[in-house]
This record gives C-alpha cells, sequence and structure tokens, in this order.
C-alpha cells in the first residue's frame, strides 16, 4: 500500500502541473486557437493523472474501477487533441477548417469515451483488478476494446510523428530553431515509445505489473515543446495593439491580474488542501475531493469574470483590492464548506458582483 500512495501521489502531482501549466499559458493570451489548444491538450493530461492517482489510492477494487474508467476522459482525448495541435504548428494541408472535418477527427475519441467512460459499454469488462502483494493492480481485458485503444493510438500518434520529422527537416540546418526541435522530438519519442510499453502494449507483452507510467513520462516533452514554441514566438502569441488611453489600459491590466491572483490561489488551495488532508492526513476521500472541486470550481469563476463582464468601472469595486484577498476568499469557501455552511462561498461569489 504504501507502493501505491507513493505513485498516486506522483500521478497528482503531475496531474497538478498539467493543469496549472495550461491556465498559464491560456492566461497569457486567451484568444489565441494555439494556445486554447494548448490548454485542452493540458486539461487532457490532467484528467488522465488524477483518474490514475484516485485509481491507485482507492482501497476497494470497485471505486479503482471506477476512476480507471474516468481515466478515458484523459488519454481518449488527448491523442486527437495532440494530433490537431501538431496539424497547426506543422502548417499541415489538412485543417479542420469545416464542422464536419471536426466532427470525423473526433469521432474515435467520442467513441472511445462512449465505450470506456464510467458505465459506458465495455466499462464494466474492460479493466479488471487482481490482487498483488503492493495492492491491486489493473490490466486490460483481451478482447475488441483492447483492439480498439491499441489502434486509436496508432492511428492518431504515428502521423503525427511523421508531421513532426517532416517540419524538422525542412527547418534550415544549423540554426537555434532546428537545435531546439531536435531536442523537442527527443524528449517526445523516448517518453512515447516508454509509454507504449507500460501502458498500451503491457497487457499483450505481459508486463502488467509495471505501473502505467506514460502520463508520467510526458511532463518531459510538455516542457520542451513549450519552451521552444515560446522562445521562437510559435505560442503565446501577444494581444494586437490597440489604442487604449493609458489610464483605461492599466485599470484594465490590473483588474486581470487581480482576478487571474485571486483565481490561482482558490486554484492551488485546492489543490494543496486535498493533497494535504487525503494524501498526507488520511481523510475521507469524498469529503475532501468535493471540497477541493468546490474551491477549484471558484477559482475558474474568478478567471473567467473578467472576459464576461465588459464594464469599464468594475475593477475598483467588484475585489477586495489587496494582496490577502484570495488567501481570504479561499479560507471563507473552505471553512464554510467544512462546517456544512454554504455562506463562506455565498460571501465569495456576491463579493465579486458587488457593483458589477
Amino acid at each position: 500500500m504504501k507502493h501505491d500512495i507513493a505513485l498516486s501521489m506522483i500521478y497528482y502531482i503531475c496531474g497538478c502541473f498539467y493543469m496549472f501549466f495550461g491556465f498559464y499559458i491560456f492566461a497569457r493570451n486567451p484568444k489565441s486557437h494555439i494556445n486554447r489548444l494548448f490548454l485542452l491538450i493540458t486539461l487532457s493530461m490532467a484528467a488522465w493523472s488524477f483518474a490514475y492517482s484516485f485509481s491507485t489510492s482507492e482501497p476497494t477494487a470497485e471505486a479503482r474501477a471506477f476512476w480507471l474508467s474516468f481515466s478515458v476522459f484523459g488519454w481518449g482525448a488527448f491523442y486527437s487533441f495532440f494530433l490537431h495541435f501538431v496539424l497547426i504548428l506543422t502548417n499541415s494541408r489538412l485543417q479542420l477548417n469545416t464542422p464536419s472535418k471536426t466532427i470525423i477527427f473526433y469521432l474515435p475519441s467520442i467513441i472511445s469515451i462512449i465505450l470506456f467512460a464510467p458505465h459506458g459499454l465495455f466499462a464494466d469488462v474492460q479493466y479488471e483488478l487482481i490482487p498483488s502483494d503492493t495492492g491491486w493492480k489493473d490490466f486490460f481485458s483481451q478482447n475488441i476494446g483492447s483492439i480498439w485503444i491499441i489502434l486509436y493510438y496508432i492511428i492518431y500518434s504515428i502521423p503525427a510523428f511523421i508531421l513532426l520529422v517532416r517540419w524538422w527537416k525542412k527547418i534550415e540546418p544549423h540554426t537555434p530553431l532546428k537545435r531546439s526541435v531536435t531536442h523537442f522530438l527527443i524528449s517526445i519519442i523516448g517518453p512515447f515509445l516508454a509509454g507504449s510499453v507500460t501502458d498500451v502494449f503491457s497487457d499483450v507483452l505481459g508486463l502488467n505489473q509495471i505501473p502505467r507510467l506514460a502520463i508520467v513520462f510526458l511532463i518531459f516533452p510538455v516542457i520542451f515543446m513549450f519552451i521552444t514554441l515560446k522562445k521562437f514566438g510559435l505560442i503565446l502569441e501577444r494581444r494586437k495593439a490597440k489604442f487604449i488611453p493609458n489610464d483605461v489600459e492599466n485599470i484594465l491590466e490590473n483588474r486581470l491580474r487581480l482576478f487571474q491572483t485571486a483565481a490561482a490561489m482558490f486554484t492551488i488551495g485546492a489543490a494543496g488542501s486535498f493533497f494535504v488532508e487525503y494524501y498526507i492526513g488520511g481523510k475521507n476521500f469524498s469529503d475532501e475531493f468535493m471540497l477541493a472541486v468546490v474551491v477549484w470550481t471558484l477559482g475558474i469563476f474568478l478567471l473567467i469574470i473578467p472576459y464576461v463582464a465588459k464594464k469599464a468601472n468594475y475593477s475598483e469595486y467588484s475585489f477586495p483590492d489587496n494582496k490577502h484577498s484570495g488567501y481570504e476568499f479561499f479560507h471563507y469557501s473552505r471553512d464554510g464548506y467544512r462546517s456544512n455552511n454554504c455562506m463562506g462561498s455565498v460571501y465569495s461569489i456576491s463579493s465579486v458582483f458587488y457593483c458589477a
């Protein structure tokens, strides 16, 4: 069980990293299409990591099977998002510029979710658990469902690598971009091959005792991809310049930073509270999970407010203007939830909309 808890913590930390990283990219320029797609990739990876974390730490076979099936919202969407991202990055001739193309492209992902999600068609028969010295070990049943997973992985992964290699060959040699993309390709090929052995083909190769570590290995290419794309201006595009008086521009920028800071405090507080109380404190999973979801939802709510509310005079009055605001709001929500009293959350929301 100690082995399972340690592995569960690793999954959880990876999930937090992907989630925070994705929202950081998105917050830099929410209007950028490639930034939004990068966010979808990291959110799918976060869902994948969290599902593995919870399935590894749960004591019962039923709970573990549920969270294993929930992981399809991660890996089931990740490979489609990744190939879509590569199509845009490499400026491929195949672009999802029509609704019909988009539907066809994401149809396998949707089918995977229908098949393997909780209460899905294959959910009850696809994930099987066997007892071992270190706890429960999961493996895929050898049926048509496992064949679908392997085909989905191959069909969406191999074209992505081919496009990346072709893009790499077209880059002028002996340039900083060539070196950076080379490092990125090396960082992504290794984790994908290792992840294929531990996740996709582990049961076929008889290695079902090995932990599923693909989502852990992928943390390295994500970092290298971000560094490369940011360094050469392929991501985090700057907003188009607009003629706005300096005082109005400063007010809007300060409002945006204020809400982003508060949202970050809520999100970090939710993740940290769950980690400390559940993994270290050993408290009830359901209670801590619901608390984290409520506080995290409030954080996301605060993040999107500046993009929904367009009032120019909104920034000065809608949120308390001091550096302790997010910290105090988090504790209002946290303590209110723990005491079965919603006043803390209500206070947070009503304060945000005050004078809106």
